[in-house]
């Protein structure tokens, strides 16, 4: 799903490599995810969940971009 995504808005994107894109947006998507959970709950805390949103949203696009 994530790789159609790219498909349709390729023009748009730096990686050229969308197979890979996708992997490693979900890779670092999971990861990050799965640490905050572990790792340090507090973070997905009610006042921080946005705040982790965001900043993983900022992590892809930047990459994408």
């Amino acid at each position: 799903m994530i790789r159609a995504y790219l498909e349709l808005h390729k023009a748009e994107l730096r990686p050229m490599d969308l197979d890979l894109a996708a992997y490693i947006c979900v890779s670092c998507t999971e990861a990050l995810t799965h640490g905050a959970v572990v790792d340090s709950p507090e973070k997905l805390n009610d006042g921080n969940v946005d705040a982790f949103i965001n900043e993983v949203t900022t992590l892809i696009t930047r990459y994408l971009k």
